[in-house]
């Protein structure tokens, strides 16, 4: 189906911002454009089917209301770290929100959303592709590599730990629900994010050929 193109052509620019290959202007603009065609074909019923009319999904007013908390807390901090981060922006029929910053050379996507009863702030930072077309034996040599790294970066406000995110890759990540943090907390796990990402992007690629 042409909406299903369309959508396939979303996650790839999305997979292309993350990883450096756009800027975030270009993203902006073809990710408008991407949508736009597919509000088009969703308007078009098919043929002797008559239209019908499909509400616009909403988050409950408390949902949105503890959303728009959370994004509000991270925004400042993120604004008393670098007043020219792009701030996330709160919408009516989502339930998260998300922003690509550039962080001491690391590439660092922040999002916040509701996880069951919590607001929750992830930070994920890009470290590589998902390996594919390698033989099971190496494969398996890279993901126990991964455990091990994994046991190496426990801190005491929480796990950061690699994780993967279909069509997009391996993120080092860290998380968690957003009441109680306070800026100090949330600088530093910026800050250990950024720190761990790119050392751990050259031990990946040195010891591992097929890393990308």
């Amino acid at each position: 189906m042409e909406a299903d193109k369309i959508r396939e052509k979303i996650r790839k620019l999305e997979n292309s911002l993350i990883e450096g290959k756009i800027s975030e202007d270009t993203y902006k603009e073809l990710k408008a454009r991407y949508e736009k065609e597919l509000s088009s074909l969703a308007k078009v019923p098919n043929a002797g089917e008559p239209p019908k009319h499909v509400p616009e999904k909403e988050v409950s007013e408390v949902t949105g209301n503890a959303l728009k908390r959370g994004l509000e807390l991270i925004n400042g901090y993120l604004d008393r770290i670098d007043s020219s981060f792009p701030l996330l922006k709160f919408s009516s029929d989502k339930e998260s929100s998300s922003s690509l910053i550039q962080h001491a050379g690391a590439k660092i996507l922040i999002m916040v959303g509701v996880e069951g009863e919590y607001v929750v702030v992830t930070l994920a930072a890009h470290v590589c592709n998902e390996p594919k077309n390698i033989g099971d034996k190496d494969l398996a040599s890279f993901y126990r590599r991964l455990l091990f790294l994994n046991a190496a970066n426990v801190t005491l406000t929480g796990t950061i730990h690699f994780g993967l995110v279909e069509g997009l890759g391996i993120f080092l990540m860290w998380s968690r629900p957003i009441e109680d943090l306070d800026f100090d907390e949330f600088k530093g796990a910026l800050n250990l994010v950024a720190a761990r990402t790119l050392p751990l992007i050259f031990v990946l690629q040195k010891e591992f050929g097929f890393v990308t």
